[in-house]
């Protein structure tokens, strides 16, 4: 499956592209697959790599977020645990399992070498 969304504005720079890349072997071939899997973002704090793919999964009524918690809804879709740089911030209230796949010693921090969802 690849699917890629544009959001923005096409007479401008400003658009931007989401993609969900998943090997062709999955089985997964909709955005609805994707419940119970594994997850990797670009940031917290990426348009494209965070919340963008809350809103395309809220629009789709995959996720029910109640009071505006996006990441809870967001970490029971992706059961299989999620890697979502800087999801242990201090300053954020975000489940622990947005980053049970993170890697590194700064966990709390945007790693490098992440396969994410992000802008093309």
């Amino acid at each position: 499956m690849s699917e890629a969304e544009r959001f923005g504005d096409e007479d401008t720079d400003a658009a931007r592209y989401t993609v969900a890349v998943v090997r062709s072997d999955s089985g997964i071939q909709y955005i609805s697959d994707l419940r119970g899997k594994r997850s990797c973002h670009g940031s917290v704090s990426s348009l494209s790599g965070w919340n963008i793919p809350l809103i395309v999964l809220r629009d789709a009524g995959l996720i029910y977020p109640e009071g505006c918690q996006f990441g809870r809804s967001l970490a029971a879709f992706f059961s299989g645990g999620s890697c979502v740089p800087g999801s242990r911030d201090s300053d954020i209230n975000l489940p622990e399992t947005l980053c049970s796949l993170c890697v590194g010693t700064n966990i709390g921090q945007t790693q490098k070498y992440i396969i994410s969802l992000s802008t093309i």
